[in-house]
């Protein structure tokens, strides 16, 4: 119990003029606070309490960490895009378009924690200042980059340079007039043997939906790949495993077969975002699991029905 007083108190009893805090504190105040002081609450409201900092400013061990961390991705960010413009030949290096390169400075604050990401937007800054790419540093670019997360971005960024990839949709086939999709957009690319099981795969699945809904993508089983051993790593999946094993007599797994592309815009946001540089690489024959990129590969019509 707190009390207030403005004189001594009288031997005996309660000076006047005293005030019990208590009285004053409401009875759900006092309660939070009393939350916030023990460790069940402390994790919850900590989360809180970081963001708020933040945004508004506030006193937190924990956010006074995620600012350092901040500063270290801003100041490298910074240093990114000062040594990309740098290394624009002096003839080529012009005044950048206001437009994109402020958006795309505005909209990489919460994006810069991330090397992909920060790579990307770094990339698309520089190409505003040079002419031969300024013309494509579109100013919707920053709007579409903020919405990727890491893994998208990673995705994305793995498509640079090729033409299709296989992809393909598990479906249960009850009968001969029935079917259920189990999974759709399932793309083994980035993916180790370990990551094939529903979890890896629907990440993946997810991260395609979202760039086919950007409009970076383009998703087919309207076509396949001429070559289909490019599909034979999704019969050996760690998920397609599984729904074998829950089969029902007479039913059957079906691979539907399909490639996915970049679009026009994937194309563009790509050569402006993740440029090519020269690098040496040795080429292998990936594991039986694996689907492999089909640079230069052809594809034919696929009749799933």
């Amino acid at each position: 119990m707190v009390i207030l007083c403005k004189k001594e108190k009288p031997p005996g009893g309660r000076q006047e003029g005293c005030v019990i805090m208590d009285e004053l504190i409401p009875k759900s105040v006092d309660e939070a606070a009393g939350k916030l002081m023990n460790p069940t609450a402390e994790n919850a409201g900590k989360t809180f309490g970081d963001l708020w900092y933040l945004v508004f400013g506030g006193i937190s061990f924990a956010a006074d960490k995620r600012k350092i961390k901040y500063q270290v991705a801003l100041e490298t960010f910074e240093k990114s895009c000062r040594e990309k413009i740098e290394a624009i030949p002096e003839e080529k290096l012009i005044e950048p378009d206001t437009q994109t390169a402020t958006i795309a400075l505005e909209e990489s604050k919460f994006c810069i924690e991330n090397a992909e990401l920060r790579d990307m937007f770094s990339n698309l800054i520089a190409s505003t200042m040079n002419s031969d790419t300024s013309d494509a540093a579109h100013p919707s670019f920053p709007q579409i980059l903020k919405q990727m997360s890491p893994f998208d971005a990673k995705l994305f960024k793995s498509l640079r340079g090729i033409s299709y990839v296989a992809i393909c949709e598990y479906r249960k086939i009850i009968n001969t007039q029935a079917y259920t999709t189990l999974q759709s957009n399932i793309y083994l690319g980035n993916l180790s043997k370990e990551q094939t099981d529903k979890e890896g795969i629907v990440k993946q699945a997810t991260s395609i939906t979202l760039l086919e809904r950007l409009g970076l993508i383009n998703v087919n089983y309207g076509e396949s790949l001429h070559d289909k051993s490019y599909y034979s790593g999704f019969y050996n999946t760690k998920l397609y495993d599984f729904y074998k094993s829950n089969l029902m007599p007479l039913e059957k797994i079906e691979i539907i077969k399909g490639t996915m592309s970049l679009t026009d815009l994937g194309k563009q946001l790509i050569s402006i975002c993740c440029p090519i540089r020269t690098i040496h690489v040795t080429v292998t024959r990936p594991t039986i699991w694996e689907t492999p990129r089909a640079e230069g590969q052809t594809t034919e019509k696929t009749d799933n029905t």
